[in-house]
């Protein structure tokens, strides 16, 4: 309702008008917050638009810093200032930029959400199961992808993201398929707040929510092609069309309040960001990337999106360094792959062979290529060659439960059939070693 009490306003208000259209050739956004905020200082003030131009250098200023001192106990110093960026911004249409600068006492500190932080991994799977299949959706496109709400939805809910968006997803049969995974979702210039074209990434998990979410809608009867909505209303009757960014938000923000958090939608970006920071560090994701998936401007932005399409080896190099990092953000097996999780146990065990063993890292290796056969047989060798009786096994626990408050290594690797010995000698288990199997 205020909005079109304003808009009533400037409808009648020539000047306004052509000021609210130069600010809206930039943003929507910003000359729509920007009426607001001229309505707000006009209220509180007592006051209106024209009416502030007549006034002298001197008294226009004092009415501002009036302003500023008539607020500070009542809101934010941020809350503040954005006001007086509207205010600002008409004077300098009309040529009457302020003359004296304005304070106020801890602009630019968020006391709002001083508290506010990004969630965990097992915050995040908590929000997803306490969601249906359209909010994980929403959740997953921020949490994994990076994208803004905006992009899913754009302010008047006339655009945003489309099924032709995702290029590697196909439809047949009912049935949602994805030709690569991580796929790719291309955010068009259309939608993307610096208004150059880039892509970002979905993995397996993120796929998994899409999948099911628009197969519900064609089980519901749904007609879905290229052009259709990626996202749609909940609402029946208004389910052909895209929904505005504000709807987006509260989509998002259902699940999050019955997961039990009091955050704000847009600390999603933040939890891609931070676990993407996490990956820079941990396996070396390059920082461009990183920028670029966000839709920031950078160096990967300015070399390729202004009039080019990335080059398909980047996009490649791209999907392999989301893959890997997809272990920081995935809430579900953490992302690790069986090849991942093949290459971890190679590892694990080439160091206990190494430690435990005394066998050298190019022997340990070599022992690696081994069949599971060969390899029983050499480390046979070393525990004797033969099996123990359980007196012997036992002496031999007593003396490994000596050796090793000797040593900073505390583990010692054992036959699965030792087992019961080892513990009775006060031994507690680890882990089964991967391809290590009873001798």
């Amino acid at each position: 309702m205020a909005r079109k009490r304003i808009f009533k306003k400037i409808e009648m208000d020539s000047e306004l008008q052509r000021w609210y259209n130069s600010v809206k050739r930039g943003s929507v956004i910003t000359a729509d917050v920007n009426l607001r905020r001229m309505e707000a200082f006009c209220s509180i003030m007592k006051t209106d638009p024209h009416a502030m131009l007549e006034l002298s250098d001197k008294d226009l200023t004092d009415l501002i810093d009036d302003f500023v001192t008539e607020m500070e106990d009542k809101s934010t110093p941020n809350y503040i200032s954005s006001i007086l960026k509207g205010v600002k911004s008409w004077l300098a249409f009309n040529n009457k930029p302020l003359i004296r600068k304005i304070r106020i006492s801890d602009v630019g500190i968020p006391k709002s959400l001083k508290d506010e932080r990004v969630p965990s991994q097992d915050e995040l799977k908590r929000i997803l199961q306490a969601g249906n299949p359209r909010e994980r959706a929403c959740v997953i496109l921020m949490a994994h992808s990076g994208v803004r709400p905006e992009a899913i939805g754009d302010y008047h809910g006339r655009d945003g993201l489309t099924i032709g968006d995702l290029p590697e997803m196909e439809i047949e049969n009912g049935e949602v398929k994805f030709k690569k995974i991580p796929t790719v979702i291309n955010v068009r210039s259309e939608i993307s707040k610096i208004k150059k074209a880039y892509i970002t990434f979905l993995g397996d998990e993120g796929c998994s929510y899409l999948k099911t979410y628009i197969e519900q809608r064609i089980r519901s009867g749904e007609n879905i092609t290229k052009k259709t909505p990626l996202i749609v209303a909940s609402k029946s009757k208004m389910r052909t069309g895209f929904i505005s960014t504000v709807n987006i938000s509260d989509t998002i923000r259902m699940p999050i309040r019955r997961a039990g958090f009091n955050l704000r939608p847009y600390v999603l970006r933040g939890y891609f960001d931070t676990q993407l920071l996490i990956a820079e560090s941990k396996i070396g994701l390059p920082r461009d990337y990183r920028v670029f998936w966000m839709g920031h401007s950078g160096t990967m932005e300015a070399k390729y999106t202004t009039d080019k399409k990335l080059p398909e080896d980047v996009v490649e190099d791209m999907r392999d360094k989301y893959a890997k990092s997809l272990k920081f953000l995935q809430t579900e097996n953490k992302g690790l792959s069986d090849e991942d999780k093949e290459s971890l146990e190679k590892t694990l065990t080439s160091s206990v062979l190494m430690k435990i063993f005394g066998y050298s890292e190019d022997e340990a290796e070599k022992l690696m290529a081994l069949s599971d056969e060969e390899l029983q047989k050499e480390l046979k060798k070393k525990l004797g060659g033969k099996d123990l009786d359980p007196d012997s096994i036992r002496k031999k626990a007593l003396q490994d439960y000596k050796d090793i408050s000797k040593r900073k290594n505390k583990q010692v690797m054992i036959p699965i059939d030792y087992v019961d010995e080892y513990f009775d000698i006060g031994f507690e288990f680890v882990a089964s070693i991967g391809k290590i199997k009873p001798l």
